[in-house]
């Protein structure tokens, strides 16, 4: 005998109809009902919170006021989680971001750079101040921080609340306190997302929803993107929000000395999914939900969302932000695709223009002499094949004894001239070339303009090398030159290979990969890539470029000289890729060695290399460039 089918109540079966009306893509009404359920959640939500905030005895956030340390004409928001991607993060992105407004996320506080607020959460559980909230509270009241105290945004805990388990902070804070609410989309469709989300952004920007409620998916960077949205920020940076399995940015390693603490007592495992990858205590998965976010935000206003690295798992389908004032590395190539911010001055932009068009006239007439006189002299005496090019400092003499020095000595093409140059006369470099063999030339006090004298820590970096790197070019005596750094080295037919490249081919310049410092290969960036910025265009083809340290061209290009006024141009300011944009400009034969030849190498004992190490070596403080 067959067994009875269990009875439905009559409860569950009404709420299974409605929820099958109320998802039914096809109806309005059902988007209409979504969209009336939402405003009603809204409403309580922000009735309940501002109960919480009373017993709190903070105030209550206004999403429609700006943040009390909000740069002026700010477009730009950057939101700071914890992904491992933020350890990417150059000197000149930091510099960006403190031009525009920024939103720390929970930990962020332990990181050197202090943003204008900080977005916690917190719960009710009974009892004092976890170890979480101790040792955060404590950062928050370093010194450090309270140079520019930021704004706190709380999100309202449960009821009863326990204010033992908010951040224990100085009085300075009492003011910049906010408590806001949290209300969820009511949609569990993942092909309703995209409208629903559409229908609750317009209302968002047009503050028709309460003032103290975010919208959310159990994620603070949707709630701070929302709020984003609200104040008008054209652009919306979600920096660390790397959505994947790796560490945090405190736990990758080699964890830095100014981690270890946090590393130790907040670890997390490289595999571990992050917790909101799940959709199991959430609405939405937030890895669907953000991509969902993004497309919605571009499809119904002219606000943008991007990706601060593409480390990040969701760089596959929302944009990598472009820096406004940024170097993206490449061994020690390194690209801005912005400046620093410049005063607005039209009468020292004009004569920068100016500058620039009477150096790109210079440029073509030093190359058509080059290869003319290269032709002459082709049968004159014969010197070194290549005239290897140096530039160090004092302080690096044992980098260059022990990288730069055995390399080039290990090279399978040994004829050759190495200059190494340094700014200011170095008894320790003198002393160094002295104990070598006569290949080697030590030249020093290149004439250095006043302009770079006053230029910040990061323009220096920018052009600092220049009037060392043209000395050494006007004593170069080689058929071919090539430049190294002294704390990176080549592989051993680095030489041989480039030449041969160049001969066979019949080009002028010749680049090709090499190692970064993590062992991975460095990029291949065409010279009219996004990655350049604003290029000027010319009829000359494209081509690859590699880090500068690979770079092998023909004397005939020695007189195209380095630019020490790049760092005041509003893109691409280092002198490497000024002087490779300026080469393809004037219509330089380009090749491209797709092996490695080099390896790019840190800055003695530090992790750091390119800018961050010279930032380093010319700031003692962490912060000083930026705070």
């Amino acid at each position: 005998m067959a067994l009875p089918e269990p009875s439905i109540p009559a409860s569950a079966w009404i709420r299974a109809s409605i929820r099958v009306a109320l998802e039914n893509e096809h109806s309005r009404f059902g988007a209409l009902a979504r969209e009336l359920l939402f405003l009603r959640q809204c409403r309580k939500e922000a009735a309940f919170t501002s109960k919480v905030a009373r017993a709190l005895d903070k105030r209550v956030l206004n999403t429609s006021s700006h943040l009390s340390q909000k740069p002026q004409r700010s477009q730009t928001l950057f939101i700071l989680a914890g992904g491992a991607s933020v350890n990417e993060l150059t000197p000149l992105n930091l510099e960006t971001m403190a031009g525009q407004t920024s939103i720390g996320i929970n930990f962020w506080p332990i990181h050197p750079f202090v943003p204008n607020a900080l977005s916690t959460e917190t719960d009710n559980t009974p009892g004092g101040a976890n170890l979480s909230n101790t040792f955060l509270s404590e950062e928050i009241n370093s010194q450090r921080v309270r140079k520019a105290p930021p704004d706190i945004m709380v999100l309202r805990p449960p009821w009863p609340p326990n204010k033992s388990r908010l951040y224990s902070l100085s009085s300075e804070y009492d003011a910049k306190t906010w408590i806001y609410g949290r209300a969820n989309v009511i949609t569990k469709s993942p092909a309703n997302l995209a409208p629903d989300l559409g229908r609750i952004i317009k209302r968002a920007i047009s503050c028709e929803l309460p003032s103290s409620v975010l919208p959310d998916n159990g994620s603070s960077v949707v709630r701070l993107t929302f709020w984003g949205l609200i104040q008008g920020y054209a652009e919306i940076v979600w920096v660390g929000v790397d959505q994947d399995s790796g560490g945090y940015f405190w736990t990758e390693a080699p964890v830095p000395h100014k981690y270890r603490t946090a590393a130790e007592l907040f670890p997390r495992e490289t595999g571990q999914p992050h917790s909101t990858s799940s959709a199991e205590d959430r609405p939405f998965s937030n890895d669907f939900f953000l991509r969902e976010l993004a497309n919605a935000v571009k499809s119904v206003t002219k606000q943008r969302i991007y990706v601060a690295h593409n480390r990040s798992s969701l760089s596959d389908s929302i944009p990598v932000y472009r820096w406004e004032n940024s170097t993206q590395e490449v061994g020690s190539l390194a690209t801005t695709a912005g400046s620093a911010p410049q005063p607005k001055n039209p009468a020292g932009t004009f004569a920068l223009a100016f500058r620039m068009r009477s150096l790109f006239i210079r440029d073509c007439v030093a190359l058509a002499a080059g290869r003319w006189l290269s032709r002459v002299q082709r049968s004159g005496p014969l010197g070194p094949r290549i005239s290897i090019l140096i530039p160090t400092l004092n302080t690096r003499v044992g980098l260059l004894a022990n990288r730069a020095i055995p390399s080039i000595l290990a090279q399978s093409e040994q004829n050759f001239e190495v200059l190494i140059v340094t700014d200011f006369y170095s008894e320790g470099v003198k002393a160094l070339v002295d104990s070598l063999d006569s290949r080697f030339t030590y030249l020093t006090n290149p004439r250095i303009p006043g302009h770079l004298k006053d230029a910040d820590v990061t323009s220096r970096w920018c052009s600092a090398a220049a009037p060392a790197l043209n000395l050494a070019l006007a004593r170069a005596h080689g058929e071919f030159i090539a430049r190294l750094d002294d704390d990176d080295s080549w592989f051993p037919d680095h030489l041989a290979r480039s030449i041969s490249k160049l001969e066979a081919e019949g080009s002028e310049f010749v680049s090709s990969k090499c190692l970064l410092p993590d062992g991975k290969e460095s990029p291949d960036y065409f010279i009219d890539d996004e990655y350049y910025g604003t290029v000027p265009k010319t009829p000359h083809p494209p081509a690859p470029i590699g880090s500068p340290i690979t770079w092998v061209y023909r004397s005939s290009l020695k007189r195209l000289r380095y630019n020490s006024w790049s760092w005041k141009k509003p893109h691409n300011r280092p002198v490497d890729i000024d002087l490779s944009i300026r080469i393809w400009r004037a219509g330089v034969s380009l090749s491209y060695l797709d092996d490695v030849g080099a390896q790019i190498g840190t800055r003695g004992e530090s992790s750091e290399w390119g800018l961050s190490a010279f930032v380093q070596e010319n700031c003692p403080t962490e912060e000083k460039p930026f705070n």
